[in-house]
């Protein structure tokens, strides 16, 4: 499993979240959660070693007036 991608990770931790989202024990609920939080927390890590930990932002347009 060495070989991860960051698609892989996202998709795997949403895929969790249902799965946690449809269980009907407590226990495979908390496990599902776990697993969604790993998956999760390994796609932000992925990102950041790639130097995009957050997706990029627009820059904020602003209106000049003319002044008189």
């Amino acid at each position: 499993m060495s070989d991860l991608s960051i698609n892989y990770c996202e998709q795997r931790a949403r895929d969790e979240d249902r799965a946690a989202a449809r269980a009907t024990c407590t226990e495979a609920t908390l496990a599902h959660r776990q697993m969604a939080r790993r998956y999760a927390d390994k796609a932000r890590k992925m990102r950041r070693a790639e130097g995009s930990a957050k997706p990029a932002r627009r820059p904020i347009l602003s209106l000049r007036t003319a002044r008189d």
